[in-house]
Parts: C-alpha cells; structure tokens; sequence
C-alpha cells in the first residue's frame, strides 16, 4: 500500500526503499506476483506506472479500511531531493 501510494506520488527512490525492506524482512516475497509488479512498475516512466498502477489496483485493492494515527514524534521516511 505504501509503494504503490509512493509510485503514484512520482517518489520512485521511496518506493524501491518499500521493496527492498519488503524483500529483507521476508525474502520470499520476492516470488509474489504482487511485489513483482509493483517492481516492474518502478522501473517504469511516469505514464506507463500510473496506468500499471491503476491495473494493479483495481486488481489487488490495497485501500485500508481503519487507519490510526502514527505514534507521538514518528517521522515521515525522508526522500531524496
């Protein structure tokens, strides 16, 4: 849900930061068809990624349904500028 939200915000670099950590806490994910989509969607041009994106969404909804507040002084993750 992040990523995609980050690829649809153009944050390319945050996105594959999603990944990459997705990848690292479980290695196997690397094998979903989920995880390699949105991957080939980051290496792809903003046109091409917005339209994969809504693909992607209408396929596999990631819309949460109760969101709560983040944690007294959590901080956002910082992109590159």
């Amino acid at each position: 849900r992040c990523c995609s939200q980050l690829l649809y915000e153009d944050d390319v670099y945050s996105a594959k930061r999603y990944l990459h950590l997705a990848s690292a806490l479980r290695p196997d994910i690397t094998e979903d068809s989920a995880w390699q989509t949105l991957w080939r969607l980051s290496r792809q041009g903003a046109e091409k990624r917005r339209q994969g994106l809504a693909e992607f969404e209408a396929a596999h909804p990631q819309k949460r349904l109760v969101s709560y507040d983040p944690p007294e002084g959590a901080l956002r993750l910082q992109t590159r500028v």
